[in-house]
């Protein structure tokens, strides 16, 4: 069972991102700190600070992995965020069970929490969904729909229109595409609800669009209008976080994915082939070839430079270069 701090209003606060599991400092108290600590006592540790015993779930994966155990024999362990320092407010935080907990009732009336069900929403972002759950996308559509209808009564000009999808429209499905791969069926429906209303605005009779939409697409250099390609604006934003993983070298949610799937020559982890592989790491690791074709690096003391398999001479890795030497 794992579980996740739910508050009320003003939880998006500080911006944190749901995918990471960075950061999952947890709180226990009563049963859990006394299961924790006859389980896996050196990973049980005690700030000063807190009165409390914290755990790492990190820190929990190394102990057990030094025992030659996993997490799978862990039956139960209750997190509680106490990110960025905050008091947790335990009337208004939930324990989500996964699968089947016999116990889950009496677990919450001991720590005081109440008994919350996947799928839900956490930090803005869904929680429990599968990654391709195309109900994930379900708000993003209902509130764009909104956002025409309310502009419907209005006289709009054809710029103004434009206006509107860049600045409003386009930036209703970032914060979700920010971490989530974005299905083909929920782009042809943003993108229909965004050509008709570029082209005709809430008119309920509709006429022939003058420009084929991949061109609208393109750049105002390119002669397009520059609106908002929304399969590789997810792209971007997904291959945000194989930057951040070369560059974050000390944080926590890298070093999580790092000991899950090991490491590829420091630059990005090895590719899930797990069945039980997180299927949202999964789809960002595998833009992984197309950030790499974009990337030259630039030597420093070369401790993370691979001679023959990176590109840092050229643009092309010494091995294509020279196959027959390589091979020797």
């Amino acid at each position: 069972m794992s579980g996740c701090g739910k508050r009320g209003k003003g939880l998006g606060n500080g911006g944190a991102k749901l995918f990471t599991v960075r950061l999952i400092y947890e709180e226990t108290r009563g049963v859990l700190k006394i299961f924790l600590e006859n389980l896996i006592p050196d990973a049980v540790t005690y700030t000063e600070h807190t009165r409390r015993k914290t755990v790492s779930a990190l820190e929990v994966e190394y102990a057990l992995k030094r025992q030659g155990r996993t997490l799978v024999h862990i039956s139960a362990i209750v997190v509680v965020p106490v990110l960025f320092c905050l008091k947790v407010n335990w009337g208004k935080s939930s324990l989500y069970p996964i699968k089947d907990v016999t116990n889950i009732q009496s677990l919450a009336d001991i720590l005081g929490y109440g008994v919350g069900k996947l799928p839900t929403t956490y930090l803005g972002l869904p929680l429990g969904n599968t990654h391709k759950d195309l109900k994930i996308w379900d708000n993003i559509v209902e509130r764009t729909e909104k956002r025409l209808a309310r502009w419907k009564a209005q006289y709009i000009s054809f710029g103004g229109r434009h206006i509107l999808i860049n600045s409003v429209l386009d930036s209703l499905p970032t914060y979700v595409m920010s971490l989530f791969t974005i299905p083909a069926k929920v782009v042809k429906k943003l993108d229909k609800l965004r050509r008709d209303f570029l082209w005709h605005g809430c008119k309920e009779n509709k006429g022939y669009n003058l420009v084929k939409w991949a061109t609208v697409l393109h750049r105002k250099d390119k002669g397009g209008l520059g609106i908002r390609d929304l399969r590789k604006h997810n792209n971007s934003l997904l291959m945000k976080w194989l930057w951040r993983y070369t560059e974050e070298r000390q944080a926590l949610w890298k070093d999580l994915i790092k000991c899950k799937y090991g490491e590829d020559g420091f630059w990005c982890s090895n590719i899930s082939t797990d069945a039980y592989g997180a299927g949202v790491w999964r789809a960002i690791r595998n833009l992984w070839p197309k950030l790499e074709a974009n990337l030259h690096i630039k030597v420093g003391d070369g401790r993370r430079t691979r001679f023959w398999w990176d590109v840092w001479i050229k643009q092309t890795p010494l091995k294509d270069l020279f196959p027959d030497l390589f091979i020797l």
